[in-house]
């Protein structure tokens, strides 16, 4: 049960994330300026930070479900270790 839940949750809140980009992107008025380079720059900051917590929520969300299906202690990736390591 927890690995459906979890298999549907990333998904669900990537299709969230982006939608809710679109849509500000498309309510913009179209004489809007042209961005600058630390604006830009900015937003790319914003959206790491993002996926980072993104990955973070999702890893942790495995780990309870693995402890609470009582199969115990999941071995941790590379990814993994290291996105739990740059959520700190």
């Amino acid at each position: 049960m927890g690995e459906t839940v979890q298999a549907l949750l990333l998904p669900v809140c990537v299709a969230v994330f982006f939608g809710s980009l679109a849509l500000r992107w498309k309510c913009q008025p179209a004489d809007k300026r042209q961005r600058s380079m630390k604006e830009r720059v900015k937003l790319a900051q914003i959206l790491a930070a993002a996926l980072l917590a993104l990955m973070a929520v999702g890893y942790r969300l495995q780990r309870v479900s693995h402890e609470m299906d009582g199969r115990g202690a999941h071995e941790a990736g590379v990814a993994e270790r290291a996105v739990l390591w740059l959520a700190k």
